[in-house]
């Protein structure tokens, strides 16, 4: 509440409950006296137009009413029925005409920012080539190539413009001319990412309310287990379910985290329980020489010129080039000797994810499915629930939550 969303928010709600207590106040006070004042009978009744047909529908109208009324409050049982009949029919209508839930509006900044997550093992050359394209797909809306003013029926230029690439992950930004219809780019943005094969990304605009990258107006769908595995292959069905419930060509969007492929390469290394016990050497202490000869060691934390820096124990920068060079990384058994990794653990060169995900200390892959404008929020989590964890479920899971962008309730 203290940032500026919040203060404005707070400010537009105090204005609308004193302009309600003033209302209530005004409704009670002055309209009735101003009621009486100006629709008080000035003209006697016989200088009154009168309109034959008119006048004797409204008098027989009002017959009608006024003795019906006067029956109801005469019979106590008539009017309890009255009421119970208007009470039900009100909360009936209330809870078929009530809209359905949906998430505090986006604003209107101007910026529209992406991600594109590319298929395991790709390098930095060519996720650049591919942002490259993507540019090169909306170069014809660039207002510095083709001028400010959009043509009518298209979508609006593109003041600016900005991707960054890396190598397992793609950013890309951009801002409309007509701040107002910055909007409009998110569905031409989000075509771009089509035609890139085994790819998954969006793009969407930045909301006030949400610090996540995938906005506000979000649906996460987590599979978590114990084994790796089996999740991915839940998370893999569960990604087709959704893209056939909510297809991007309709301006869904989804982004898996981490992906849905264990592809990327993996050393692990599995401590040999007999060799360590034989030279005296525990895990904790192979594990740490291995990090010491790769992110490094931090030992402790001192104090240079004010400043608290880490004290990191840290090999020989570029002493091993190949990841089966890990098998060779020194390490000092208690009584000097020096021994290979090898010969301490087992090291296995797998395949893994490029990132490390856990719920509830549960390996998790999180399918983040951001609905099109036109479905709301609540009728998003209920598809979802009813089309895609209940039909998962018969054929058993791991562990299934769902969660909208405001509360978590779990599965």
């Amino acid at each position: 509440m203290q940032l500026e969303a919040g203060q404005l928010f707070r400010d537009i709600a105090v204005a609308i409950s004193v302009a309600v207590l003033m209302s209530l106040l005004v409704s009670i006070t002055m309209i009735p006296a101003l009621s009486s004042y100006l629709l008080r009978t000035t003209r006697p009744a016989s200088s009154r137009v009168t309109i034959p047909v008119l006048d004797g529908i409204a008098k027989s109208f009002a017959r009608f009413f006024l003795g019906y009324t006067k029956r109801i409050t005469r019979n106590r049982f008539a009017s309890g029925v009255v009421v119970i009949a208007l009470l039900i029919t009100t909360t009936t209508s209330s809870y078929l005409f009530l809209p359905k839930l949906e998430y505090l509006p986006e604003g209107n900044r101007n910026l529209i920012f992406g991600v594109m997550l590319p298929p395991p093992g790709y390098n930095l050359e060519t996720m650049t080539s591919m942002a490259t394209k993507i540019e090169d797909k909306v170069r014809h809306l660039w207002s510095s190539a083709t001028g400010p003013i959009a043509e009518p029926g298209q979508p609006p230029k593109i003041g600016n413009y900005f991707f960054v690439a890396l190598p397992n992950i793609a950013f890309f930004g951009a801002g409309a001319v007509d701040r107002t219809r910055v909007a409009e780019l998110i569905p031409v943005l989000s075509a771009t990412l089509y035609d890139e094969p085994g790819t998954y990304g969006f793009f969407n605009q930045p909301s006030l309310f949400s610090r996540e990258i995938g906005g506000a107006r979000t649906v996460s769908l987590d599979i978590s287990g114990s084994d790796l595995a089996a999740v991915v292959g839940v998370a893999q069905k569960a990604a087709g379910i959704v893209g056939s419930l909510f297809p991007r060509t309709e301006g869904n969007q989804m982004r898996p985290k981490p992906g849905l492929e264990l592809g990327n390469p993996e050393v692990r290394l599995y401590p040999n329980r007999v060799s360590l016990a034989d030279n005296r050497v525990n895990a904790v202490d192979l594990g740490q020489s291995v990090d010491a000869f790769n992110d490094g060691l931090r030992v402790t934390e001192v104090t240079i010129e004010g400043r608290r820096v880490d004290l990191t124990l840290r090999g020989l920068e570029d002493k091993i080039d190949r990841t089966q060079g890990l098998e060779n990384l020194p390490v000092v058994t208690p009584d000097g000797r020096i021994l290979p990794v090898s010969s301490l653990a087992n090291v296995e060169l797998t395949a893994g994810p490029n990132e490390v995900r856990h719920l509830e200390r549960q390996r998790t892959i999180t399918l983040q499915i951001m609905p099109a404008p036109t479905i709301p929020l609540e009728v998003a989590i209920d598809m979802v629930q009813n089309q895609v964890i209940n039909k998962l479920s018969d054929d058993g899971l791991p562990l299934v939550s769902i969660w909208g962008s405001q509360e978590r309730p779990t599965n």
